[in-house]
């Protein structure tokens, strides 16, 4: 999965934040990265292919300073809708992971909502990391930027079908060497089972050790789940929300469950939403 990343870039300022996270992805395995820029149809036609020429001459500089950092890098620049074209483009060249910038909503309120970037996150067969970027944190990668062996991984769990399948990615992160892991199990009000629930944590976490997680804490806590997975986060200093993209209690037809959007929205780094079964 982590293997081959195809990135999405806006060519924006921020695309430059995004590109300087880029060289810690190698540490946990990628090796091949294809930079996708798409630009939305305008007329004239003539202008967008004037433009996209320029961009291509971005990506392709872009693609010779990965490459200096070890990366096999390809480039697609085209038009069209860009959530689709982004998506069309990583199965054709057999990414793994979409890997897609979301600004902070620090500086513009809920940017995320109703981007390119959700659209991709709705329609994605494929695992999608959702990349918090700010146009403005310098020449330096930002603090929350992808991540690497040293993140922490965040997993909640209410052990529905979508939960499952986040828990093989984040099976695939401790093969990949990430270290250290909270499993994490919100419990509303009402709900009863706690001893199930401590022992479904333990074989989960027994199986990330065998993945080779060198820690795994297991927590129980009561509330409401996108509130307290965001507090959860917050108080780690670099950590990696995995989430599936459907709740428990999900509406037949909804791709993004209202747990899984809440914490994309507000969450102040790096969201791993795995995609439902097709």
């Amino acid at each position: 999965m982590l293997d081959h990343i195809a990135v999405a870039l806006d060519l924006s300022p921020a695309a430059d934040s995004m590109l300087r996270c880029l060289p810690r992805l190698r540490e946990v395995g990628a090796r091949t990265l294809t930079l996708i820029h798409v630009a939305e149809i305008d007329y004239p036609v003539f202008g967008a292919v004037s433009e996209l020429e320029r961009h291509r001459v971005r990506l392709a500089a872009a693609a010779n300073s990965l490459e200096t950092e070890g990366f096999a890098v390809k480039v697609v620049a085209t038009a069209g809708k860009p959530a689709v074209e982004i998506l069309n483009a990583a199965r054709e060249h057999s990414a793994g992971l979409v890997l897609v910038g979301s600004r902070s909503h620090s500086r513009v309120r809920e940017a995320f909502v109703g981007s390119v970037a959700m659209e991709v996150v709705r329609r994605s067969t494929l695992p999608v990391l959702v990349q918090r970027i700010d146009p403005e944190d310098g020449d330096e990668p930002p603090a929350a930027c992808c991540f690497n062996r040293e993140t922490e991984v965040l997993f909640p769990t209410d052990f529905s079908e979508s939960a499952e399948q986040a828990a093989s990615l984040v099976e695939t992160l401790a093969r990949e060497g990430l270290r250290t892991f909270t499993l994490l199990h919100v419990r509303e009000d009402g709900e009863e089972g706690g001893d199930n629930v401590l022992h479904r944590l333990d074989r989960l976490a027994g199986r990330l050790r065998e993945a080779g997680a060198a820690t795994v804490r297991t927590e129980v806590a009561p509330g409401t789940p996108a509130e307290e997975i965001l507090r959860t986060a917050a108080s780690r200093p670099e950590v990696l929300v995995v989430m599936g993209t459907r709740g428990r209690g999900r509406v037949a037809g909804a791709v993004l469950g209202s747990v899984s959007r809440d914490v994309v929205r507000e969450a102040a780094g790096s969201v791993l939403l795995a995609p439902p079964r097709s």
